[in-house]
């Protein structure tokens, strides 16, 4: 994980960004202390446990057999 102060991140923010979407963790501290950290967002593919168990839980409805027509 990167840490940098603020005012470094104010005037580097876009460089800081581009490391973030390879994965490079920024965190950034002001006086000395954590303030915000800068983590990359990952997708999440839902797994056939994932959606069984949403199901039972009454979070979705699956629908099964062919994909309904466009209207």
């Amino acid at each position: 994980m990167k840490t940098v102060i603020v005012s470094k991140s104010k005037a580097c923010l876009s460089d800081y960004l581009n490391q973030v979407k390879i994965g490079v963790e920024v965190l950034i501290t002001g006086r000395g202390k954590p303030v915000p950290r800068m983590v990359p967002i990952t997708r999440v593919t839902a797994t056939e446990a994932s959606l069984t168990r949403m199901e039972k839980q009454g979070l979705i409805r699956r629908v099964y057999g062919p994909p309904l027509e466009d209207y």
